[in-house]
């Protein structure tokens, strides 16, 4: 339990028809792809000592940073589309998925250089793939628009291979989706949020509060850990109140799972908090579930950090909000240096 079935081919729900998520179907609108400079879609989250550092509490990398750095520059050197593509989809492998890697495959059959630049992710240890996914996205963000919608296609088949996917993978397809369904230079990630100062989040109107709880939910069968019996475990319902309840103490909504329509809309809603208040939520939702974990493990090492897949869950949530990592957060990530991507060229 705890997975989601989606078909490749069944229609989206019609939540997913928000203007920040435009779905994938056959014929998108005409898309209007002239070039345009812009600044990084994802702002800086760590200082250049801790980018390559171990997280704190785990295991150091097999891998010293300079042949990390090897690998980023590796990577970093396959610009084309097809190598772009194979990059991806390799990013989004799960793990023993037999149908999966046929899909990768077959999507990359006629791609030359596709197996070393699967090799190369395969180098990378978890904590480094999220930042690499997020530069070939911006890269991707450069592309003409029928190179996103295959691109696009690719993806959704590749997880909907096995039939199943996972509540981290529905936070990358709308990640994906996000950042590669408008064209480059567009204002697609620029939050048309609240300009007010005010970071007090007790005194959101019922529905901000409603779509800040339907989100919390759903990061509720991640964070601080996935149930693998459960969608919402019992540690994930007490991460959620030790979120909320501090705020609106009685009159938090009950931790109850959003479905595809409602979740879509939740992210749509949370971004128009204001530029002060996300920051607020995403620090919360991370200090919560640092404590709640460590006090499921009856460890009072401050030292101890999140598990991987619920610190992704949370970076996916910020990029979604389009808030900074808090610093807690960014120290369980390594990211690629800065000298590692090169500007994304706009279309011919």
């Amino acid at each position: 339990m705890g997975e989601t079935v989606m078909s490749a081919t069944s229609p989206q729900p019609a939540g997913e028809l928000q203007s920040e998520f435009p779905r994938l179907i056959d014929d998108w609108d005409d898309w209007d792809a002239l070039p345009s400079r812009s600044v990084s879609l994802f702002p800086a989250t760590a200082s250049e000592e801790t980018r390559l550092a171990p997280r704190t509490g785990q295991e150091p990398s097999l891998r010293p940073p300079s042949e990390l750095k090897d690998v980023f520059a590796r990577l970093g050197q396959m610009r084309g589309p097809g190598e772009r593509r194979a990059i991806l989809l390799a990013l989004l492998l799960t793990p023993q998925s037999a149908r999966e890697r046929q899909a990768w495959s077959e999507e990359t059959s006629s791609i030359a250089d596709a197996l070393p630049a699967l090799r190369l992710v395969q180098q990378l240890p978890s904590e480094a793939q999220p930042a690499v996914l997020e530069r070939v996205l911006l890269e991707g963000a450069a592309a003409p628009a029928m190179e996103r919608i295959e691109l696009l296609r690719s993806v959704r088949r590749l997880m909907c291979a096995d039939g199943k996917v996972r509540p981290i993978d529905r936070l990358r397809w709308l990640l994906i989706r996000h950042v590669l369904a408008r064209p480059y230079g567009q204002d697609s990630h620029t939050v048309r949020g609240s300009s007010a100062g005010n970071t007090d989040l007790a005194v959101l109107a019922p529905p901000l509060r409603q779509a800040v709880a339907h989100l919390t939910a759903f990061l509720a069968r991640i964070v601080p850990t996935a149930d693998p019996v459960s969608k919402v475990g019992a540690i994930g319902v007490a991460w959620y109140r030790a979120t909320l309840r501090p705020w609106w103490n009685d009159e938090t909504p009950p931790c109850e799972l959003p479905d595809g329509d409602q979740l879509v809309q939740a992210i749509v809603d949370v971004r128009t908090l204001s530029w002060m208040q996300r920051p607020v939520l995403v620090r919360t939702w991370v200090d919560s579930a640092t404590a709640v974990a460590r006090r499921h493990r009856n460890n009072s090492d401050p030292r101890v950090e999140l598990p991987y897949e619920a610190a992704e869950a949370l970076r996916l949530a910020s990029r979604l909000l389009d808030t900074p990592l808090p610093p807690a957060l960014a120290r369980c990530f390594i990211e690629c240096p800065d000298d590692a991507p090169a500007e994304p060229r706009p279309p011919a």
